[in-house]
């Protein structure tokens, strides 16, 4: 009787064990579960944003406002009233400028590269 009441116990102990074990597992694969749902939601709320985002830009690009500016500014297309002024600079002082780049851009080059135009030259 003793006996029977002991290998009773064990094997109690062991379904209580499984049990645990299993009850461990499940709640450890919801928990995984629950990360990676408030992981889909953040991500879903991001793709709101940009949709929310390329929406407004539609809306804006739609809008007679912008088509105007665009035609203006692309195809030179004046409205009657309007004056256009176009202004150049001089040429003296835009070759100047040029000029002043030009030294620039000598002055930082390096040493090899010297080296190099004096005994290959410039293949163009």
């Amino acid at each position: 009787m003793k006996i029977v009441k002991i290998l009773l116990a064990i094997i109690l102990l062991i379904l209580l064990g499984i049990l645990i074990r299993q009850n461990y597992l499940v709640i450890k694969n919801k928990q995984k579960i629950n990360r990676e749902i408030a992981q889909l939601k953040a991500e879903a709320q991001k793709y709101t944003r940009q949709n929310e985002e390329l929406k407004k830009m539609i809306d804006y690009f739609s809008s007679p406002e912008f088509q105007e500016k665009e035609i203006k500014e692309k195809l030179n297309v004046v409205e009657e009233g309007e004056k256009v002024i176009i202004v150049q600079p001089l040429p003296r002082v835009e070759k100047q400028r040029q000029l002043k780049q030009e030294k620039e851009i000598v002055r930082k080059r390096a040493n090899y590269y010297w080296w190099w135009h004096y005994f290959f030259g410039e293949r163009e």
